[in-house]
């Protein structure tokens, strides 16, 4: 097969891969995490960035009954703080065994922070996390307009590819015959 057929067959399969993701971007991403908090002075947390704002909601729950949490959505300034100093302003915060929340920031980036609740610290706890983030992506709006247009450059590349190979391809000879052929007389007072 040809390079230019090819191309010309991949550029279509990357669009549409580009644009399932630009709108993996825009549609609201949706997640369920299960994770640890190991015994001891540690902390858990998401990042989450987009391009037009974010708006973060969901809700967690911890599997120990009696156990607490802490749980923070902080802005980049408040986790570098946060990560730093240990200082927990935050956006918004609630402890418990449980929660939820539904929160707007006016940044393009966020963090969710969990962290041991009071006597916790000794062991480690399990966490179930169900959030929504809605906004644009980053990483996904970037990579579907780079696959996308990838793409469109395969297609671009394969109709000029299929041109040129068509341009240097040496013409095709009319087939020859043996047989000649040669035009009758008809005899005279026949039709």
């Amino acid at each position: 097969m040809k390079k230019s057929k090819i191309l010309i067959m991949v550029g279509p399969i990357l669009i549409l891969i580009g644009i399932g993701l630009i709108a993996g971007a825009i549609l609201p991403a949706e997640d369920t995490e299960t994770f640890t908090i190991p015994e001891g002075n540690y902390y858990y947390a998401f990042e989450s960035k987009t391009i037009l704002g974010l708006k973060m909601e969901g809700e967690f729950e911890v599997d120990g009954v009696l156990e607490t949490v802490n749980f923070y959505v902080m802005t980049p300034e408040q986790f570098d703080a946060y990560a730093t100093t240990g200082e927990t302003d935050a956006v918004y915060s609630v402890t418990g065994n449980s929660g939820s929340f539904d929160v707007s920031l006016d940044t393009t980036k966020g963090y969710l922070v969990f962290e041991h609740g009071a006597d916790w610290m000794p062991v480690s706890q399990d966490v179930t996390l169900t959030y929504t983030i809605h906004g644009t992506l980053v990483t996904y709006l970037v990579g579907g307009i780079a696959v996308l247009a990838i793409g469109a450059v395969l297609i671009v590349y394969g109709v000029r590819l299929g041109k040129k190979e068509a341009a240097m391809a040496p013409p095709q000879q009319q087939p020859t015959s043996d047989v000649m052929m040669f035009d009758q007389q008809k005899p005279p007072g026949n039709p």
